[in-house]
This record gives structure tokens, sequence and C-alpha cells, in this order.
């Protein structure tokens, strides 16, 4: 079954890049699917962006502990919310005020009066809280006023606790403050508009901003699902406590053409969220952010990212898949990181201009491919390894056999290349064998065939073959040797000096080898079948250097070089009669 597979790379490979195209369009229109994974992406990017920022136009009035412990537990009487957001506008003159918090039943009469008067004369805004849960009751607790024209498409809300008649009746403005709270518990989007009984009601901070500018249209994108943009860190937002402004301690211009929230960090107020900026996060913060969001825009070139992130992800399979496919895997690999960091890049700009798209689906699309494709180029590699350890385990030495498969060249195809081919001929070993019983001459044959053999290891050439009692052997193939001329010149002193030494322990009978070696192009690789691999070198540099080895008693030497491979060892070399050179296009017939 793995033969069959690993026959048909391209088939397989084409298979990949199918089913990683087919991944990346399911992942798209179900963003369900990546949503845990888009959420801690979307947090990071969030929290390395969310910073340090100047605010000049926004302050949190914050009803904070101590102002409980001065002024009294919460619930204030509205004649006390009522005393503080007058101060707030007779002493400090503020452009617009927001209140994040719903008073949904009448209490204190007089209090209620004057609120409901404060409400009138001055730019306030007032908050409605939605409920998007399907209960099979449906809660309608205070009065709706001031509802927009819906949309099909805006969040529809399953009820709502609003103020109650009075304050609502006074109110200029009305806006919702329920984001959407994600299966984790963290707080990440807030609906543009909610829709209820065929009429849709603004958030808080884009009420505020419309009470400000009427009749204008945001620059910012008011898409109906809107990301929280979490610009500026929790501990940078300018805030005044609401006992320092009931207690006069603030100075009257900090406030001037200001807008206002006024909601509470109080822990017993339960009016804190889990945030990617932080884990308990007073709710006011989120309003604040999104009327600064507005405030000050960031403005893109595209409204929609999602595109960029679909086309990055199947471009990303393309690139892999063609480089997996003509290259070495390492290549492939190497790309996958280089486009997960590209990606990120992208995704942090994407992300920091506020638009919709899914961080991690690039980088899943990334991840499928590599999961496809690394084991099967790692089943390809070692096919290929089994394939190069079989076939040159009888051609070259277990070290070269290492740098072959340590090496990105493919030995086995076919290719010309410059070659340094030796010849070494036994001289006269067939008139010895008729001298010598078989078995002494076989294992004659086979002592001085084995140290031809092992000089040309020791070296690391490449032994091509046998020929009756003479050994082909060649340099620079399959890996590649700068120094191949001198490793054959070596081989072949080498051959000689054992041969000495052989001598010398049997003076009766020795033993010499002719030796032709020439240097020039050839063909190499595997020249084999389908019925066996064969692993040579043929051309007429492998014809020229078997002549040489022919011609070596006529010019009476016993190692006989070419006038090309002399160059390539550029004076190395005292030849002190160990060898000699000729011109092979002057040779004497």
């Amino acid at each position: 079954m793995a033969k069959r597979i690993l026959a048909h790379p391209k088939s397989i490979r084409g298979l990949i890049a199918l089913v990683a195209f087919l991944a990346v369009i399911i992942l798209a229109y179900v963003p369900s699917a990546l949503q845990k994974s888009d959420w801690m992406l979307g947090d990071f990017f969030t929290q390395q962006l969310s910073g340090p920022m100047a605010v000049q136009d926004i302050v949190i009035v914050d009803i904070d502990d101590n102002s409980l412990k001065t002024f009294g537990d919460w619930p204030w009487s509205r004649e006390r919310l009522a005393q503080l957001i007058e101060i707030l506008f007779t002493r400090y003159h503020p452009k617009a005020l927001a209140l994040d918090m719903v008073l949904p039943e009448p209490k204190d009469t007089e209090g209620d009066r004057a609120l409901a008067q404060l409400l009138k004369t001055y730019p306030i805004c007032l908050a409605v809280a939605f409920d998007f849960e399907q209960n099979p009751q449906v809660r309608e607790i205070g009065h709706l006023v001031l509802g927009q024209t819906a949309h099909p498409a805006q969040q529809s809300a399953t009820g709502y606790i609003a103020n109650h008649a009075k304050l609502t009746e006074a109110a200029q403005c009305l806006g919702h403050i329920t984001p959407y709270v994600d299966a984790d518990g963290m707080i990440r989007r807030l609906p543009t508009l909610v829709r209820w009984n065929g009429q849709a009601w603004p958030n808080l901070g884009l009420a505020l901003w419309q009470l400000t500018h009427p009749h204008q249209i945001p620059s910012a994108s008011l898409s109906t699902e809107k990301k929280i943009p979490y610009r500026i860190g929790y501990q940078y937002w300018p805030s005044v406590t609401a006992e320092a402004i009931l207690m006069g301690d603030v100075p009257t211009d900090y406030l001037q053409d200001k807008y206002l929230f006024i909601g509470s960090s109080a822990l017993g107020l339960s009016d804190r969220v889990s945030t990617p900026i932080h884990p308990w996060l007073p709710g006011v913060v989120i309003h604040a952010e999104t009327l600064y969001n507005l405030l000050h825009p960031i403005k893109s070139a595209l409204e929609d990212f999602k595109i960029v992130s679909w086309l990055f992800s199947l471009m990303s399979i393309l690139i892999l898949i063609y480089l997996f496919s003509r290259f070495h895997p390492a290549y492939g690999l190497a790309a996958a990181a280089l486009l997960m960091v590209v990606w990120s890049f992208l995704a942090i700009w994407g992300w920091q201009n506020q638009l919709m798209f899914s961080p991690s689906l690039p980088l899943a699309a990334i991840l499928l491919v590599l999961i496809m494709q690394v084991p099967y180029e790692w089943m390809v590699v070692q096919r290929q390894n089994k394939k190069i350890t079989r076939l040159f385990h009888g051609y070259v030495s277990s070290e070269v056999v290492d740098r072959l498969l340590a090496s990105d060249e493919d030995p086995l195809n076919p290719q010309e290349r410059e070659l340094t081919v030796m010849f070494a001929d036994i001289e006269g070993f067939t008139q010895l064998g008729k001298t010598l019983p078989t078995k002494q001459f076989s294992g004659l044959a086979r002592q001085i065939l084995t140290l031809i053999t092992d000089a040309i290891y020791h070296h690391q050439g490449t032994l091509d073959k046998y020929i009756g009692d003479a050994a082909m052997a060649f340099w620079n193939a399959p890996v590649t040797q700068p120094d191949h001329a001198q490793k054959a010149l070596e081989c072949a002193l080498d051959i000689q000096a054992k041969l000495a030494d052989y001598n010398a322990e049997h003076p009766e009978q020795p033993i010499y080898v002719r030796i032709g070696i020439h240097t020039g192009p050839a063909m190499v690789g595997d020249l084999g079948t389908r019925f066996r691999n064969t692993y040579t070198a043929i051309g007429d540099t492998v014809n020229k250097a078997h002549r040489l080895h022919d011609l070596t008693k006529e010019y009476q030497t016993m190692i006989l070089l070419s006038e090309q491979t002399g160059q390539q060892l550029k004076g190395l070399y005292n030849n002190g009669g160990l060898f000699k050179i000729v011109d092979i296009n002057k040779l004497r017939h």
C-alpha cells in the first residue's frame, strides 16, 4: 500500500492541496470551527496593541468604593444622583454625559423629578439593557422610547430592562449597554444596534456620539457586530471619583467640554467584566472605548479583511505544495515558518485597524498542509534514502553515503558533470591465472581487488565496476568534490604504495597495477532499467581514461595522467617519477 502511494507523488500532493482548499472553504463559512483559536490570537493582539494613550476628551466619573463609603451604599438615592449630575453640569460644563446604569423603578419622588428635569435640560444619555437569551418568559421592564429604524440584520433582543417611564420620557438619548458574552465568559464584541419590536437602539457610546453630532454619520465602521477596540489600557483612562466631584475637589476646568461616563468600579456593584485587556474591567470602560473609537476613528482602505485572509490561506497552500514537490522538504518547512511570520504581521495590522477577519484561518491552512505533507515527504525521503543506501552501498564508502543522505542533491538523476575517472588494471594477471590453481588464483584476485577498492573508498571515490581483473572508479559524483583530481591521484599513489608493501612480503610473485586517470565531462547517474539500477558514468572521458591505462606500459610508468587532470592538480605534487602526464589529444597510436 505504501509503495503504491509513494509511486504517485503528483496525485498525492494534488490530493493534499484539494483537501486543504476544501478545509479553508469550510472554515471560512463555518467560523465557529476556529472560534477558540481566533479568540486566543485576537486577545494576544489586543493585549499587545493596547497601551498608554493621552485621552483628552473623555473622562470616567467613578462611583468607587471610597465614594460608597463616604456617601452610603448602593443604590444611592435619586436625589444624590441628581445632585452629582447637577454639579457636573453647573460647575464643570461637560459636553455630554452618559449614565452606565439603569433605573427601572421610581424611588423618591423629589429625586426622580430632579433627575427628569436634568435629563430635559442637559445632553444626557440614559442606558437600557437588552436580553439575547431565548427565555420562555419575555422580560419587559421599564419603558422604551427613542428607537431608530430597525434592520433585519441587526441583533434581535428577547427582552429588556429600561428606565422607568418618567425618566425615559424626559430623556434626549437612549443607548444600550449589552455586549456579547462569548462562551469563555470574555467580552470582545458589542452590537452596534439592537433590534426590538421593529425599532433599534445604538450602543451607549454611539448614542452619546449621535447626541452631540446630530444628522452626521460616523466615519468609523458601523457594522452590525463591532469588535470592542480596547485601544487604551484600563489604567490609562482618565477618571475622577464621584466623591471628589461631590466634595468639590476637582479643578473646575478639568471636565470642561469633555464627554463623561458615570459608572462604577466598586466590587460590590457587580459591574466588572472579563475582557482581553483585564480580567475584571469596569463595564463603563467598554462604552468609553466605543465612544473614543468614534471620536478618533482608524481609517483603512479595507472595510473587510476576510477576503485577504482567504486569499492568503489559498496562496500559502499553493506555495507550500509547489515547494514540497520541487525542492527538499526543508525549503517547504522554512517557507511555512516565513508565511506564518508574514501573516502574523498582516493580522496584527488588520487587528489594529479593527477589521473583521479570522486571524487563525491562514495559520490553520498552513498547519493542515504540514500535517498532511510532512509525513508524506518523510515517507518519500525515507524511500529515497533506502534506495540511495541500497544502490550506493557497493559503489562508495559509508562516509560518502552519509554525505549523500544529508545532501539536497538527487544523485540518481542522470546529469553531465566534470569527473576524474580512473582505471586500475592488474598487469599480466590473466597469464598468471594459467599457472596457479583456481582457488589460489581467485583468492589472489580478491585480495588485490580488495586492496584497490579499499584505496578508492579511503579517498572517497565511487567504485563504478570491476571489469575482469580491472577496476573503474571516478570522483566528483555522486557528491561534489572540488578536489576530485587530487583525490584520484592520491588514490593511485596509495594503491602503488600498498602494492609495494605487498610485493615486499611476496617477492616470489610480485603484482603490478597500471593506472590511467583522465578528467573531463561525462554523463553520470542511475542509467539502469526498471529491472535493475546501475549507477555509472559514460562518455568520452571514460574512454580516454581507459586508453591512458592501456598506454602506461608504452610510456614506462605505472600511473599515466592526462594533461586535463594535471591542470587540476596545479603543481601540488612533486612527480619524482611516480607518474607521467600526457596530452590526451597527442597520444601516440
